[in-house]
């Protein structure tokens, strides 16, 4: 029995959605973003260059000097695939 579910609630919820608890395997294309949180990547400002661990180095396009710390980066995949 599933917590917080009566018997009931998880008889109509098997009946419903189907199998409960098995993972969706995520094929190429699916994912649209990549998040990286306070560590992972480095910025070089001065070439414009963007590392991101275990993917590599890409350009981005900086329009004003960074300052401060970053805490976040998300990559958003857009365009033609």
């Amino acid at each position: 029995m599933l917590f917080g579910l009566t018997s009931k609630d998880s008889r109509h919820q098997r009946r419903t959605v189907g199998k409960i608890g098995h993972i969706l395997f995520k094929g190429y294309g699916w994912y649209n973003t990549l998040n990286y949180n306070q560590s992972g990547f480095k910025i070089d400002q001065d070439h414009g260059l963007l590392h991101l661990s275990k993917i590599g180095e890409m350009w981005i396009k900086i329009y004003r000097k960074i300052e401060g710390c970053i805490k976040a980066i998300i990559i958003k995949r857009e365009g033609d695939r």
